[in-house]
């Protein structure tokens, strides 16, 4: 079955503040430039109370390039609002499949591919989520990692839990000779994590 036929009709959604014109024009360039473009049906950036310099970038791309649509709000409401409005309005352009990413994110070409590809490896109501090589705790889990040693146990915080301090401190002091390491290499298959950022979110609007 060509996992292709599943994952059309794509809105990609953006959401910018502030003066972020220079990252704004790096993802937009690198969306666009995606091996699988043909199926991104709308770019949806939510203006959430940016500068002029970055709303005159945005009004000459749209001008441009009838695929990019713009949401403006007169200030800054805060991520998760501006990811909602954007949503909402890629949903309301018929968009099937929702692609989140932070106007700083810089995906690889084939970053799209790769996630309508693993979307056939996966559940039909899971949701995907780009690895983001900046977080230690998504590298560990791609590589293979048990759940609760990538992300830290059930209600610790930051990765700390009283229930293991005594085997952190036996850790250090006789380091195992079999502890993985990062650069073991990424695992094919998708793997479980427990929470995802906006950034190189990929799900199905329900």
């Amino acid at each position: 079955m060509d996992q292709d036929l599943h994952c059309k009709n794509i809105g990609v959604v953006i959401v910018t503040y502030d003066n972020r014109a220079r990252f704004l024009s790096n993802v937009l360039a690198r969306v666009f430039e995606q091996t699988k473009v043909a199926h991104i049906k709308y770019v949806i950036v939510c203006d959430n109370g940016s500068t002029q310099e970055t709303k005159n970038l945005l009004q000459n791309l749209a001008n441009n390039n009838p695929k990019l649509r713009i949401v403006s709000l007169p200030e800054n409401t805060g991520s998760a609002n501006g990811y909602a409005v954007a949503i909402k309005e890629a949903i309301k352009y018929g968009c099937e499949w929702i692609w989140c990413l932070d106007d700083d994110n810089l995906p690889e070409l084939d970053a799209l591919e790769q996630l309508i590809r693993a979307k056939m490896l996966v559940e039909p109501n899971a949701a995907l989520l780009s690895l983001r090589e900046n977080d230690p705790s998504y590298i560990k889990r791609a590589c293979g990692w048990p759940l609760h040693k990538a992300f830290g146990p059930p209600y610790s915080f930051l990765g700390f839990s009283v229930f293991e301090l005594l085997q952190k401190i036996k850790g250090r002091l006789l380091p195992s000779s079999t502890q993985k390491r990062l650069h073991l290499g990424y695992r094919e298959e998708p793997v479980e994590v427990p929470y995802a950022p906006y950034g190189g979110f990929f799900l199905k609007q329900l």
